[in-house]
């Protein structure tokens, strides 16, 4: 009787030590999971910053390219009246000499 008590209390310390294991195993388990999900949160709001700031940096060069092109546009305006002017004064400039001239 005493074997099997020894034998019992042999598998008890077996299992007790196997329970031990587990135990670390899985604290260490959970303590990698919740470092891997630190590091995929801060990961996430690396990425979540540099879209942002992405965005934004299209944002203002395409109001400076909307600027630009309105620009473009009253320059090329003003360039259409100015030369439309020239051409009238030179019209005009014409037909004064031709009245000098008869």
């Amino acid at each position: 009787q005493s074997q099997m008590a020894a034998k019992v209390s042999g598998i008890i310390d077996s299992l007790q030590t196997t329970e031990n294991n587990m135990t670390s195993a899985h604290t260490t388990t959970a303590n990698s999971l919740t470092s891997s999900l630190a590091a995929v949160s801060a990961l996430s709001s690396t990425h979540d910053t540099r879209v942002r700031g992405e965005r934004m940096a299209c944002e203002e060069g395409k109001a400076v390219l909307v600027k630009s092109v309105s620009q473009l546009s009253d320059i090329n305006s003003a360039t259409v009246g100015a030369v439309h002017k020239c051409q009238d004064d030179v019209v005009l400039l014409q037909q004064q000499h031709s009245d000098s001239t008869q």
